[in-house]
């Protein structure tokens, strides 16, 4: 049952997002009419020297006809990777058929069948160092389905060894059981996406760990993937300060700038990442895109930002008491 602050909150939000959610739409996501036009839309950032991950923002799939249409637009965007080394493709668990059926192993051998397929694209290539030029990142979008997601994944990469490396796993640190599944799973072993998680999703709050704790763990990966050499990606990072101490350890301990990605999200905080990049680092963009078949997919996320920001102005007035 919801407390008296909690539907404050949520009506709060509701009153902003009526207001807000327009303009905050046309800043942090791409309206695109097709593939060559989101590659036209990200053409300067990849000019002024970003690195580009393009989410295609369809959530919570459970349309089969929305499942094809996904799976035909990543295979379009792969194609036009070629041209452009390391552009990420991100995908949803569910838009490949996660929740396709009732029945979860029939939807987890889809999911697993359509992932296959996208790498069978031509475009899907290494480098002279065996790296994988554009990358399959996979969100992790639910904390009801992360575990299955990860499951099928490392499933897949075991079936397939060659593909390791291809698949970049989205790991939110604020997940109790993220420890447990990282030693199940070996999910340290691959490519990372580590995500602080900005606590604006309807979670169960006994699925969660306290914020220091979620900040001990966002180093500790952190590190222990850079020893591993598996070049991983901190994400949508806004919190500077915490963002220059991972750095400065970082570097003490040997490693070089270009060891691992900062991701930051398309339209926010474009200053710092124009900073980062000044200085040397990798800076990769995280780019949301909505087409005319689902225009309306990108409404969660836009309203998830308008509630991280309300978020980050009551935790900046409240530590600016007195």
């Amino acid at each position: 049952m919801t407390t008296i602050r909690e539907r404050i909150v949520t009506l709060f939000d509701r009153i902003i997002y009526g207001i807000f959610g327009y303009f905050v739409r046309r800043i942090t996501v791409i309206e695109a009419r097709n593939a060559n036009d989101v590659f036209t839309r990200i053409a300067k950032l990849r000019r002024e020297g970003f690195l580009i991950s393009l989410d295609v923002m369809i959530e919570d799939v459970h349309n089969e006809d929305l499942v094809r249409r996904s799976l035909k637009f990543y295979r379009k965007l792969l194609a036009r990777t070629c041209d452009d080394d390391h552009i990420n493709i991100v995908i949803k668990p569910t838009s490949l058929g996660l929740h396709a059926h009732d029945d979860a192993q029939t939807s987890d051998i889809q999911f697993a069948k359509h992932l296959r397929e996208l790498t069978l694209s031509p475009s899907i290539k290494r480098d002279r160092y065996g790296v994988f030029l554009t990358e399959i990142e996979i969100d992790a979008e639910s904390t009801l389905s992360m575990e299955r997601t990860f499951r099928v994944v490392t499933r897949l990469l075991n079936a397939f060894p060659r593909l390791h490396g291809l698949f970049r796993l989205a790991l939110p640190m604020h997940i109790r059981d993220l420890t447990q599944w990282c030693k199940k799973y070996q999910l340290l072993e691959h490519p990372i996406r580590i995500v602080k998680g900005a606590g604006v999703y309807n979670e169960d709050p006994s699925t969660l760990v306290v914020e220091k704790e979620m900040l001990r763990r966002y180093e500790e990966y952190f590190t222990e993937c850079l020893a591993r050499k598996t070049h991983p990606f901190i994400a949508t990072m806004h919190d500077e300060k915490l963002l220059r101490k991972i750095l400065l350890s970082a570097a003490n301990l040997g490693f070089t700038k270009q060891e691992f990605d900062i991701q930051m999200l398309y339209g926010l905080w474009v200053g710092l990442g124009r900073r980062l990049l000044r200085e040397g680092y990798a800076v990769r963009i995280y780019v949301p895109i909505v087409l005319p078949w689902c225009k309306h997919a990108s409404d969660g996320y836009v309203k998830r930002r308008i509630a991280m920001f309300r978020m980050l102005i009551w935790k900046y007035i409240s530590s600016h008491k007195g």
